[in-house]
């Protein structure tokens, strides 16, 4: 039973990737240039088509700054087309792409060193993307000299992203305190388990954006016809639309880039035997080095330019009807159609330019641009400081933490506002507790007489009473006597016949009755309590 292999995502959070982001959704299998499979299963490095002595150098999937078992790596994929280049029997190199890009770390290296090894060994070499050659990807298609794409396949997305989140809260909700130890505040910033700022994300946006840059300025060095690649935003672009907008060179097969390949090769071996006749004359007429007019501004440069093209022009002209093959005459052609237009071009302009300024007006100008390089450098001295006391170091992160501050600062009226009610809450909570606290002091000595009705109706005391707290007054008032409550004197009961007659009452305690006028029922009561008290 066979047991397909195990898939994974490519691309991590936080990591720069120059690659399209639709395949940020899909699983990949182990690649066959990776780690995962035994040597012996390993395809070969490259092949070669037989017929036409070209060398094809295959790279599919996501691509990794290193070879591994998931992806195919950048070194990988120069050490194959290298050692396909060094191939006595290879005569040019088709690199066929099928890839959505990867990771931006070591892709522009790769991509010039494709390049290097190209030059070095004097062979062509073209690209073909069938049916993807997207970002990292399109940086190594561009290397080569000629790039062809199937007619539903993809290519461009130049541009670098990452992704960056906050899960603080989903650890809050989940019970984990996770708390990131960082030697500093730029360490590790951003980080999943700290709080994101604006601050952070502006470093990674000026990054990206950096990356991007360099990404741009390589694809421009190599397909200068397509101007500006960033004004594309990143799209991609298929089939026949990126040949018009210059990001290709032919909708083809796989085979058609191989014929085109060989093409290339036999047409660089025809020149190297037989080099066009005037060639040398031609590029010392268009070698800038050669000119001796100081270029100064738009006008000088046009005035110095025209000469020269025109010497080119005249030195196709003199090899025209001289030369035999049929792609050479077709780039004579192509030069004086473009000589011409561009002379043309250039005088429009020049007579569109503003007249030559005189001495006093150039001296206006210097003073003016002394004066706004002095605002300049103090602009860019406040700026620096700016960015000290902030504690960043680019522009980017500076506006980032400005925004910071003055959404903090738009929040504060609020804030003070909730804090004024809670302070009102707190302290009419207080003046609660302490009136009942009082109160109870007062019920207290009230009970035990120090606080007389006399004293409640005097105003004067009370209002010596009322500044003290409830522990003060309790102080003050325990220091007062209490006054004994009346007591209220009881009659003895009448002495009836019955209780007479069972108190324990003698002779003797009638004589002192009757010798001390104490009644005799209070000395029957005393007697019947002593009695009661021996019984028990």
């Amino acid at each position: 039973m066979t047991i397909a292999p195990p898939t994974k995502a490519f691309g991590a959070p936080f990591e720069p990737l120059s690659i399209d982001e639709t395949a940020l959704a899909r699983e990949y299998a182990p690649n066959a240039f990776g780690g995962f499979f035994a040597d012996e299963m390993r395809p070969k490095p490259y092949t070669i088509a037989l017929q036409a002595d070209v060398a094809i150098v295959t790279v599919e999937g996501p691509l990794d700054t290193r070879a591994g078992w998931w992806c195919d790596g950048y070194d990988e994929i120069v050490a194959r087309c290298a050692m396909a280049l060094a191939d006595p029997k290879v005569k040019a190199l088709v690199l066929a792409l099928d890839s959505p890009g990867g990771m931006a770390a070591g892709n522009l290296d790769a991509a010039r060193q494709l390049r290097a090894h190209a030059d070095a060994c004097g062979k062509p070499m073209v690209a073909h993307a069938g049916t993807m050659a997207c970002s990292a990807a399109y940086a190594l298609a561009v290397a080569a000299d000629h790039l062809c794409l199937t007619s539903d396949g993809t290519v461009g997305s130049i541009g670098t992203l990452a992704t960056v989140y906050d899960r603080t809260k989903a650890n809050e909700q989940e019970g984990y305190d996770v708390r990131v130890v960082r030697s500093g505040s730029l360490k590790a910033d951003p980080h999943p388990d700290v709080p994101l700022t604006d601050a952070s994300v502006a470093r990674v946006r000026a990054r990206i954006n950096e990356l991007a840059g360099m990404f741009s300025a390589w694809v421009a060095e190599r397909r200068p016809a397509m101007g500006d690649p960033l004004t594309l935003q990143g799209a991609s672009v298929y089939g026949a639309d990126a040949v018009t907008k210059g990001l290709a060179d032919q909708v083809g097969t796989l085979a058609d880039a191989i014929s085109t390949a060989a093409a290339l090769a036999a047409d660089t071996t025809t020149r190297r035997k037989n080099p066009m006749p005037g060639m040398a004359a031609l590029s010392g007429a268009l070698d800038v080095r050669s000119m001796d007019t100081t270029i100064t501004d738009d006008r000088s440069f046009i005035d110095a330019m025209i000469p020269h093209h025109e010497a080119a022009l005249a030195m196709v002209a003199d090899a025209d009807g001289k030369l035999k093959n049929a792609d050479l005459k077709k780039i004579a052609a192509g030069i004086k159609t473009t000589q011409t237009a561009e002379i043309a071009t250039m005088k429009t302009i020049r007579d569109s330019l503003p007249p030559k300024k005189n001495a006093a007006a150039m001296a206006a100008d210097s003073a003016q641009k002394r004066k706004t390089i002095m605002e300049d450098t103090k602009a860019s001295a406040t700026l620096a400081t700016l960015r000290t006391s902030a504690g960043v170091t680019t522009d980017e992160e500076l506006v980032a933490t400005l925004a910071t501050i003055k959404h903090a600062a738009g929040q504060l009226p609020g804030v003070q506002r909730e804090l004024a009610e809670l302070r009102a809450q707190i302290t009419a909570r207080d003046a609660a507790d302490a009136a009942k606290a009082r109160a109870a002091v007062f019920d207290k000595h009230r009970e035990r007489g120090a606080l007389t009705p006399a004293m409640e109706k005097d105003e004067a005391c009370m209002a010596d009473f009322a500044p003290l707290s409830a522990e003060a007054l309790d102080r003050v008032l325990s220091r007062i006597p209490g006054v004994a409550a009346p007591v209220t004197p009881r009659t003895p009961a009448a002495l009836t016949p019955a209780r007479a007659a069972a108190a324990p009452v003698g002779e003797r305690e009638r004589e002192f009755a009757a010798a001390t006028g104490v009644p005799l029922d209070a000395i029957t009561q005393v007697a019947e309590r002593d009695a009661a008290s021996k019984e028990s």
